[in-house]
């Protein structure tokens, strides 16, 4: 059960490219992808794609691609998550499911009542090192993910992006930059799909960094690279996330509880001993690379195959 993860080098926008689309920006992002009476679409991502906003705007707009420069001039995309609801965890019928906690994986409800955004890519070593000045990865490379992270130091970095970027004064009061709920990971993953991978019934090796000598259902067997490769190196699955199966297991904010509960926005137990990490990493056999897999580990826990991917989001507070 090892991965890790990478970074990948992001193409920088011409400044005089941004500066001409700014004012158009701030049209396409009220009008793209909304019904007439103004209401996000329950689609997720797919079809939303617009020209990113730098950081040198006022901010994130809802529906609107969000581009963030950190120090060194370490370029961070996120992706706009629209309101919406899935069908959490696996049928009985899925094979390989609920290997390890019977109930683990049952089938409920939820509904994403908040729009969010979500890294296109698993936070990279070039990203990690412009806001903590170290980096702890097993398998360097900037464009790599970074691994070899706790639960608290995923925690950690969250909270000092946010409070860097609001004194720069490029994130408005009441949003905040986190680890993404267990719900909003799993939705963000299946991006509409109801199969074992968003790839479908199948993942091979040619589409995730994995274990293929442990290929999933009795399919043909692939390659074990052993390494992490730089984020984006596979394609991305219908709503334009890269590396949600494989490559570095993702940390979740949630409390590991056996039977997670449905409804509106699912934050996860209000306790517990174990966090939530999900998506599977470059040693992981395919089957642990499924949508709807769960693992728990103890917070204080990092290894060379534990990454995590970023969360935005609007708490409403001031």
């Amino acid at each position: 059960m090892n991965t890790s993860p990478q970074v990948i080098p992001c193409a920088r926008r011409a400044f005089a490219a941004l500066a001409a689309l700014a004012a158009l920006l701030l049209v396409v992002c009220n009008t793209l992808g909304k019904p007439a009476d103004g209401k996000l679409e329950k689609t997720g991502v797919a079809g939303q794609l617009r020209q990113p906003a730098d950081a040198t705007s006022l901010g994130p707009v809802a529906g609107s691609p969000w581009r963030l420069r950190l120090p060194n001039n370490v370029l961070l995309e996120m992706l706009p998550v629209a309101a919406g609801s899935f069908t959490m965890g696996s049928p009985r019928s899925e094979p390989e499911r609920e290997p390890y906690e019977k109930g683990a994986e049952a089938q409920h409800r939820v509904n994403i009542t908040k729009p969010y955004w979500l890294g296109k890519y698993e936070v990279t070593q070039a990203q990690w090192q412009a806001v903590t000045g170290r980096n702890p990865s097993h398998f360097k490379g900037a464009s790599r993910p970074v691994e070899n992270v706790s639960w608290h130091d995923a925690v950690e970095f969250c909270a000092k992006l946010t409070a860097q970027e609001r004194a720069a004064g490029r994130l408005p009061a009441g949003y905040r930059y986190t680890l993404p709920t267990e719900a909003q990971w799993e939705y963000a993953c299946r991006a509409g799909t109801t199969t074992p991978f968003s790839t479908g019934d199948n993942l091979t090796t040619k589409q995730a960094n994995y274990d293929g000598k442990l290929p999933y259902n009795r399919n043909a067997k692939g390659e074990y690279r052993g390494t992490t490769m730089d984020v984006g190196s596979f394609p991305a699955n219908a709503w334009g996330f890269h590396d949600m199966h494989g490559n570095v297991w993702e940390w979740c904010s949630d409390w590991y509880e056996t039977s997670p509960a449905g409804g509106d926005d699912p934050l996860g137990a209000a306790s517990g001993d174990d966090r939530v990490f999900r998506g599977g990493a470059l040693s992981s056999f395919a089957q642990s690379c499924r949508s709807a897999l769960r693992f728990l580990l103890l917070p204080s826990i990092s290894n060379g195959d534990l990454g995590f991917r970023l969360a935005l989001s609007s708490t409403g507070a001031k």
